[in-house]
């Protein structure tokens, strides 16, 4: 386990959502779980859009949507499965 944790630690570091200290620990960015959630969310919603020939365009808090729903998706579920398999 302590081999998968080093590899995600990696990962984070790789990829600017942490940073590794001269100590060897990590330093993770303040919101790295929302960073994480919106790029699984950005992800799934290009993955949906690209499956139905549509484009995924991202919003913000508040902003204005319209359309009609064509599907639907559970990330929880999906975040669950990738913690299992990671932790396993």
């Amino acid at each position: 386990m302590a081999e998968a944790l080093e590899r995600r630690a990696e990962w984070l570091a790789e990829t600017g959502y942490a940073r590794r200290q001269p100590d060897s620990t990590f330093l993770l960015r303040r919101n790295l779980v929302a960073a994480l959630e919106r790029q699984e969310v950005e992800r799934v919603g290009r993955e949906m859009a690209g499956a139905r020939g549509g484009t995924f365009l991202p919003v913000q808090a508040g902003e204005h949507v319209s359309g009609t729903l064509v599907g639907s998706t559970s990330l929880a579920n999906r975040i669950k499965n990738v913690w299992r398999q990671t932790v396993n």
